[in-house]
């Protein structure tokens, strides 16, 4: 399912996402004030979070939900047992976006 990222490579392939982007990515994403931005969710928001992390870590961390309600109302906080990457094929994850997806309002 990853087939877009992959490139052809002597005798095989390998991926195509450029580290640097990916180093950049993160350099702004931990200096930024996320929490700050928070109540500017005002329309019905899911969040969808792996409970399974990534080399010791998560993208979204297991406080971060419930200090997130607290500040955004609409939100809907949905964990799954996925990692960042095999979210895209969870079932749990699939419904929960289509449940969402058909609120109204």
């Amino acid at each position: 399912y990853y087939r877009y990222e992959l490139g052809p490579r002597e005798g095989g392939f390998q991926a195509t996402t450029s580290k640097a982007a990916c180093l950049e990515d993160l350099r702004d994403f931990s200096s930024r004030p996320w929490e700050s931005l928070w109540n500017g969710l005002t329309m019905p928001t899911l969040l969808l979070r792996c409970r399974a992390g990534m080399g010791g870590t998560w993208v979204v961390d297991e406080a971060i939900g419930p200090a997130l309600a607290k500040v955004a109302p609409r939100l809907s906080l949905v964990e799954v047992d996925s990692n960042h990457f095999t979210v895209m094929v969870d079932p749990a994850a699939a419904v929960a976006i289509a449940a969402h997806l058909g609120q109204r309002g």
